[in-house]
């Protein structure tokens, strides 16, 4: 049975993205070099290895059908030691991409804030806060950087991979019905499907809390998305 990668970040979509292929009757983990020590999964892994061992230890101790792997907790190196497992043994990569990298790195920060990455609970209180600028830029350079070399490095390598987009899966549901198409997986669980990629996580209520909303948006046309031709994207 082929193997998947998912090449993305925080904020991106990918932990929903990931539970809609559990609904297809695939093991997916998300982010195994998040805590990896105190994870009960992680129980018999002792090595220090936090890239192609660990992803080796998912795919075949494991037997993880589709592992995500976040760029924030990687150097651009690590992260192409995952991507150079993956070329080494024909993982299937699939590249989940936001395209808006200002809501992205407002998503972050916004998280950090709340210290809550889940769906929020608007019948909760919650008091407004600035976001820190200094983070905020420092979050869109560094997603740009990962996702360019991560790319350039692929397209290096004459190694294929499935471009998703965070904006076009969430409003165009063909897109991922098409994606699954093509690697032959077919749903199992279709109300569950639906629940996955319909989620709201209240994002225009966690907007409300932002102090410094304009003051951001001022700043974004400093920081333009990085440009990939994207070689060896499957059409």
């Amino acid at each position: 049975m082929p193997k998947y990668f998912v090449m993305t970040d925080e904020r991106c979509g990918g932990t929903i993205f990931c539970s809609l292929f559990t609904c297809c009757n695939l093991k997916t983990i998300n982010d195994p070099q998040t805590c990896t020590e105190t994870r009960k999964e992680f129980i018999n892994y002792t090595s220090n290895n936090k890239t192609d061992k660990l992803l080796d230890y998912c795919y075949n101790k494991l037997h993880v059908d589709l592992v995500k792997c976040c760029y924030i907790s990687f150097s651009i190196t690590e992260y192409k030691e995952l991507l150079n497992y993956c070329i080494k043994n024909n993982i299937i990569i699939i590249v989940l991409h936001r395209i808006n990298i200002y809501k992205r790195a407002l998503s972050v920060e916004i998280a950090r804030n709340l210290k809550f990455y889940g769906k929020l609970n608007i019948n909760n209180n919650y008091s407004p806060f600035s976001i820190d600028i200094n983070k905020y830029k420092n979050n869109i350079i560094k997603y740009n950087d990962m996702f360019k070399n991560s790319i350039d490095y692929l397209d290096s390598k004459l190694y294929y991979y499935y471009l998703m987009k965070f904006e076009e899966i969430y409003t165009d549901k063909s897109y991922i019905f098409d994606l699954l198409k093509k690697l032959n997986i077919n749903i199992k669980d279709n109300e569950k499907f639906n629940y996955y990629l319909n989620y709201d996580y209240n994002t225009n209520y966690k907007l409300k809390l932002v102090n410094n909303l304009d003051e951001l948006n001022k700043i974004n046309n400093k920081f333009l998305p990085t440009k990939c031709i994207f070689k060896f994207r499957y059409n």
